[in-house]
């Protein structure tokens, strides 16, 4: 591997890195980032940061000509310089030099060898991570392994995100993340295509640690009216901004409770598709006295009377249904 350049060890570089991490809900601070790295004569890097914080969630590809400087980074995305790879990637170079920018991690489409997982978890490549991203990874029923391996590790208490999206994960997963003091900076978490069902729901509404969440995305997880209360009666839910439950099973009696929850005050995005809910447990969001700071509300798939959701479109700015 080419040797690092000079402006990659820089203090200062590496202390403006560190800042944008500590607030990762501000990008303002990756936005300097990209002002010192024009200063460093890294325009092309520069302005692939400025692009993915201007198109959110979109890939932005450094160019060819800069990669090989950049090491193992060849993308940026939310203003983070990235890395998308499969696991069998990422495993033949555990024991090569640690890039300290490397700070969103992406490993998809892969199998983990059981022998591996532990290895994985405490690799120094993770020590500087913001984000870290593990879809739909065939651990032969090891992924709640994964994830408590993970939860144990020192390498990751510096992570703000958190998306393992479709890992076959049970409420052990929730509960390791819960339990770990190392997950403590989170503000994001994405367990969505798992199974953590409302037991795991009960673990994270109680954990210690989770308490700077601001986005929770529990999509498809076999949730019920007693998650959905959970949630609503969780002074834990305070800080949250968006709340994604799509595709679970919380009925009227859910939406009642999440409607009419006071921990919930400060939702700007809410979403309920798929949830087998009907016009009564509409009635309910139109009614709520808690969700006035609600910017969008997703409701499709729901068995909801058009002329209830118009009145809905009224109430809240957004309504996708």
């Amino acid at each position: 591997m080419t040797p690092s350049p000079a402006w990659m060890r820089d203090p200062q570089g590496l202390a403006l890195l560190e800042a944008a991490k500590l607030h990762p809900e501000d990008t303002s601070y990756r936005l300097v980032l990209s002002d010192w790295l024009e200063e460093q004569g890294e325009s092309e890097a520069a302005e692939a940061l400025r692009n993915s914080l201007k198109y959110e969630s979109r890939w932005i590809h450094l160019p060819n000509s800069v990669t090989e400087r950049w090491q193992r980074i060849k993308l940026f995305r939310d203003g983070w310089p990235a890395c998308r790879v499969a696991v069998s990637d990422f495993l033949s170079w555990l024991d090569s030099p640690v890039c300290p920018w490397l700070s969103m991690l992406h490993l998809r489409y892969d199998s983990i060898p059981s022998d591996s997982i532990k290895k994985l978890s405490n690799s120094p490549h993770l020590a500087n991570l913001s984000t870290l991203e593990i879809w739909r990874i065939d651990t032969k029923h090891t992924g709640d392994e994964l994830v408590r391996h993970l939860s144990e590790s020192k390498q990751v208490n510096k992570l703000s995100h958190i998306d393992l999206w479709n890992n076959q994960l049970s409420y052990h997963a929730a509960n390791s993340l819960a339990k770990s003091p190392q997950m403590s900076q989170l503000v994001y978490l994405l367990l969505c295509c798992n199974s953590i069902g409302d037991s795991g729901v009960d673990s994270l509404t109680r954990s210690h640690h989770l308490t700077r969440l601001r986005w929770l995305y529990l999509g498809k997880n076999d949730i019920t009216a007693r998650g959905a209360r959970a949630l609503a009666n969780s002074p834990r839910s305070a800080s949250l901004l968006s709340l994604d439950l799509w595709q679970n099973s919380i009925g009227d009696e859910g939406t009642k409770a999440l409607a009419y929850s006071q921990h919930l005050s400060q939702l700007t995005f809410l979403g309920l598709d798929a949830n087998r809910i009907t016009n009564k447990g509409a009635r309910y969001l139109l009614d709520s006295p808690y969700l006035s700071q609600l910017k969008e509300l997703s409701i499709s798939a729901n068995p909801i009377d058009q002329d209830i959701i118009e009145l809905l479109k009224k109430r809240y700015a957004s309504v996708r249904f």
